[in-house]
């Protein structure tokens, strides 16, 4: 069956359908599958690694990635309901968000996960992660929980933020918490 994908508007900073905590998906039907591929026409157009439903005004628990592994072999997907069982670690990196264009800030996340889950076939997906899809899966997670990334900064960074938004921007960083 193939989908009609519309074109969807990647919503930015400062909009509050981001701050909201998704909605566990009970049912995964055309409809999950629907939203996977417009995720992925969405993902692809920006340029992006991943992108939370949120992201693109839909309040449910899914997120799409495609993530350029060790020796190029992707991890590409869908995941639904996404948990984090276990995490171990502490790194800080550099991040970048397709709701936050253009600014790119160092955020500090545990260095492996371990992630539950379930694939658009309704099966359980498993993930031990470390290194960059760790970073990616975690910055995915916070969207679904209405987290963005300056709310994981320390003083510091978040300083170093700010002042970058407002050089790329030309106006004060909205919606910090």
């Amino acid at each position: 069956m193939t989908f009609v994908s519309p074109r969807l508007r990647i919503l930015q900073m400062g909009d509050p359908v981001l701050r909201l905590v998704s909605d566990k998906v009970d049912t995964i039907d055309g409809e999950v599958g629907n939203l996977s591929q417009r995720l992925r026409a969405a993902n692809r157009r920006a340029g992006g690694v991943a992108i939370a439903a949120p992201q693109v005004g839909d309040n449910r628990r899914v997120f799409y990635y495609d993530i350029e592994r060790e020796r190029s072999k992707p991890m590409r997907g869908t995941i639904i309901n996404p948990v984090i069982v276990e995490a171990s670690g502490s790194v800080t990196m550099p991040e970048g968000c397709l709701s936050i264009r253009d600014v790119y800030f160092d955020v500090t996340r545990p260095a492996a996960v371990y992630i539950t889950g379930v694939d658009l076939n309704e099966r359980e997906v498993r993930l031990d992660l470390g290194g960059f899809p760790a970073r990616v899966f975690q910055h995915e997670l916070d969207h679904l929980d209405g987290i963005l990334a300056p709310d994981r900064m320390n003083e510091d960074q978040l300083e170093r933020f700010k002042d970058d938004y407002r050089t790329v921007y030309g106006k004060a960083c909205p919606d910090l918490r």
